[in-house]
């Protein structure tokens, strides 16, 4: 039976998104902004000759230094073989390098002169965006930013706790078939 002495946050008559100011950012957040980041994300990818999935990689991998392929298909929520072929097709284009550190094991990084390229194609967005921050005074700047990284905070830990819910559901459907067909 759940403990129904711990209530959360959201039934709470005080919560921050019933101050209506405080609704209409979140909204704003999860319904303009972040369908207009990924518009963006689609539009640079285009841009630039790769798919959506292959842009992903090559942002995942300009923020690490290398990562393990099997991390790679972790942080970009594909299976290790989508991942694989991914991999392949940029490495094709130049886009990453693929060694082999250890047996068995494939690290993939970006290449060189990629990180250029992807910067100087969201540079027409950099700009205006900068514009737009100077318009404000240096404490407005402090709090956007702030505000920002908090944002981008609650989503990053909401994405993974998704993730691994999705993970747990699938490790345990796996256990049950296992059981099923070993019993």
């Amino acid at each position: 039976m759940p403990d129904i002495s711990i209530v959360p946050w959201w039934y709470s008559p005080w919560a921050p998104e019933r101050d209506p100011d405080c609704a209409q950012i979140a909204d704003h957040v999860l319904d303009r902004l972040l369908p207009a980041a990924t518009a963006l994300h689609r539009a640079n990818a285009v841009e630039l000759g790769l798919d959506p999935t292959e842009m992903a990689i090559v942002e995942v991998l300009g923020v690490t230094r290398a990562l393990r392929l099997s991390a790679l298909a972790d942080r970009v929520a594909l299976s290790h073989a989508a991942a694989s072929r991914a991999a392949a097709r940029l490495e094709e284009r130049t886009w990453v390098e693929r060694g082999q550190d250890v047996p068995g094991y494939v690290d993939v990084t970006r290449a060189a002169g990629t990180g250029e390229v992807v910067a100087a194609s969201l540079q027409d967005v950099r700009s205006p965006l900068a514009g737009a921050a100077a318009d404000l005074t240096a404490e407005e700047r402090a709090t956007v930013l702030r505000f920002l990284q908090e944002v981008s905070t609650i989503l990053t830990v909401r994405a993974r706790s998704r993730g691994d819910r999705r993970l747990h559901r699938t490790l345990q459907r796996r256990r049950k078939e296992w059981v099923r067909d070993w019993s």
